[in-house]
């Protein structure tokens, strides 16, 4: 049986104003580990986990006005597997389409990749397609576009799978479609041996294609690699590592121009189970080469980062967790290394333990992001 789409009664909130936080959803159970992305209009979308027990959902939102109030658009239903760890990418051009990829039934014999896509004009079509069902399992899809370059545009996936033979050891795999996103290529391993202490990251900009993901190097210490394709994934350069040494590497997340050379890939690093730093490498030569830069850091804990890069140039954008703290900052494309002294974000200092924020530009608003994260200050709920 395949997952399809339930419309749900809900409660969207619309009580946020400029300058403050926006409640984007609050039913009757937890939602969790959101993504978000923005049209070239600047309209928000953001996929959120229904965690309750039992429940097997994704719940779609979306916002029309910068990100002040929110509608409930649609949800998928799982059936009897459980719905996780979505990503979410719009593209535009000779086709306008909204694409989520998702787990399904992680921990059972039947995990699976899926990829739901959504026409947004009028009289278009939805559909999910298939990319992989795995006994051994199939973990953290991500999705990107190769849009606004292309108008013919293709989406790009990636993810890892468990290999039968090897504990704690994945392979990296990605595919691709030509027909944006009707039907998939045949998954291919692109690297082995590789962990899922944050999974992998992908993005394309400035003409190329990134992979990043972490790899066990020695014991469970991680390090953060990096996979360069300069021909829309056909081949790709021989792997390179960006972080080497003593401490340990997670959670990379990877942003690229769309318009010139600048690449930024950041990373959470531990100094010590109570220090944790965000630390980037940053291309200014579309990959050829990198320097390591490092993001407004305390002595406390940051971890779980997300990057997105403007339309056309402009700014990278960051955000990350810090001690129940949605932290922000920005470097200038011209200068990725150089960045901003970091501004909190959430008004009530209780973002979740252990949830990566998300992070979307708004391409009608020059230089603008809007963050969303999971919450926990009302109730038990988040």
């Amino acid at each position: 049986d395949m997952p399809h789409d339930v419309y749900r009664p809900e409660r969207a909130k619309s009580n946020g104003v400029p300058g403050g936080d926006v409640l984007v959803n609050d039913p009757d159970w937890s939602s969790n580990n959101p993504a978000m992305t923005s049209t070239l209009g600047g309209d928000l979308w953001i996929v959120v986990e229904d965690v309750r027990p039992g429940s097997h959902y994704l719940d779609i939102y979306a916002s029309m006005n910068d990100g002040y109030s929110w509608i409930y658009y649609i949800s998928i239903w799982g059936g009897d597997l459980d719905l996780t760890n979505p990503s979410i990418a719009i593209a535009e051009g000779n086709k306008n389409r909204l694409l989520v990829a998702y787990e399904r039934g992680r921990g059972t014999g039947n995990a699976a990749i899926y990829v739901r896509y959504d026409d947004l004009e009028e009289g278009g079509t939805t559909g999910t397609v298939l990319i992989e069902s795995n006994s051994v399992g199939v973990f953290d899809p991500q999705i990107c576009v190769d849009s606004p370059e292309y108008p013919n545009w293709w989406p790009y996936l990636t993810y890892t799978r468990g290999v039968i033979t090897k504990q704690d050891r994945y392979d990296l795999v990605f595919t691709r479609s030509f027909d944006y996103g009707d039907s998939w290529q045949i998954p291919t391993t692109l690297e082995t041996d590789v962990s899922i202490a944050g999974g992998p990251d992908i993005d394309y900009g400035g003409s190329n294609l990134y992979i990043v993901y972490p790899r066990y190097v020695t014991g469970y210490m991680n390090d953060v690699y990096v996979l360069r394709s300069l021909d829309l994934g056909s081949s790709w350069d021989s792997e390179l590592v960006l972080a080497h040494n003593s401490q340990d590497d997670t959670d990379p997340s990877v942003a690229a121009t769309y318009g010139g050379d600048a690449v930024v890939v950041a990373f959470t690093r531990e100094y010590a189970p109570t220090n944790t730093d965000i630390e980037s490498f940053v291309s200014e030569d579309a990959g050829d080469s990198w320097n390591l830069s490092y993001l407004p850091w305390t002595s406390a804990l940051e971890a779980k980062v997300d990057l997105v890069a403007s339309v056309e140039l402009g700014r990278i954008h960051a955000a990350f967790w810090n001690e129940h703290v949605i932290q922000y900052t920005w470097a200038n494309w011209e200068s990725p290394g150089t960045w901003m002294p970091a501004e909190p974000i959430n008004d009530g200092g209780a973002a979740a333990i252990g949830v990566r924020p998300t992070i979307a530009v708004n391409p009608s608003k020059a230089q603008e992001a809007c963050v969303a994260w999971t919450d926990t200050r009302i109730e038990l709920q988040y």
